[in-house]
């Protein structure tokens, strides 16, 4: 079985990028963000049977293409990143007959299959099959068709097809990176009116006195 997912995070914390998880027990498997890592992991709903691989994630805000693999007749899980192999541990189970592979009634994409730990982040595009894939069987890289801003990232992920942005930084995580966002902080003032009244326009509450820049009378001086 091969779960391959593009995938742009805002956060590491802990949540769900693809999750199938059976109610009644039976064959599981989530690939997920915790604690600052991707994580795949396999499980037959038994406690401690569980094969799991874990991948320090170096950067936020850019995409990533994550495959896990589990390969029963080379008997091994392999996680990949960008197509780049980056572990593996040997299967610590089986599969019985009554097992399965994947059950419709418990997927989900971007959150756990109940409707939590949701996914900070964006994702393009969610493929599982059933073969153990090679890197070279798997997903096209997104983003490599036209790119009008010549900016190395293609205008169907781009989140600022019009403008320049290598690293699509998105301050306030609302899909339109900072250099064509008009209010970088989404405080209801654009960067503009912010840059003329000396506010911050990357902090909503730029005096810190829990009031944001826009509904506060006097936004540069804490309320005494």
């Amino acid at each position: 079985m091969t779960i391959e997912a593009f995938v742009n995070p805002r956060n590491t914390g802990f949540a769900f990028i693809v999750s199938n998880w059976p109610f009644g027990g039976g064959f599981q498997f989530n690939l997920r963000s915790d604690n600052g890592s991707f994580i795949i992991n396999f499980s037959d709903g038994v406690c401690c049977n569980n094969d799991k691989v874990a991948w320090p994630v170096p950067a936020l805000n850019r995409w990533y293409h994550l495959a896990g693999v589990r390969d029963s007749q080379a008997n091994e899980v392999r996680f990949y990143v960008d197509g780049t192999l980056v572990g593996s541990e040997p299967l610590q189970f089986g599969l019985s007959s009554g097992a399965g592979g994947f059950s419709n009634d418990a997927f989900a994409i971007g959150a756990r299959f109940n409707n939590s730990l949701h996914f900070d982040g964006r994702i393009a595009e969610v493929r599982i099959t059933a073969a153990a894939l090679s890197p070279a069987e798997f997903l096209p890289p997104i983003g490599s068709g036209p790119d009008s801003d010549g900016d190395g990232v293609g205008d169907d992920v781009d989140n600022c097809p019009g403008i320049s942005n290598p690293g699509q930084e998105d301050f306030d995580g609302d899909g339109a990176g900072d250099a064509c966002d008009a209010d970088d902080d989404n405080d209801g003032l654009s960067d503009v009116v912010e840059a003329g009244l000396g506010t911050d326009p990357f902090n909503p509450d730029t005096d810190g006195d829990k009031v944001i820049d826009s509904e506060d009378a006097d936004p540069l001086s804490r309320a005494a």
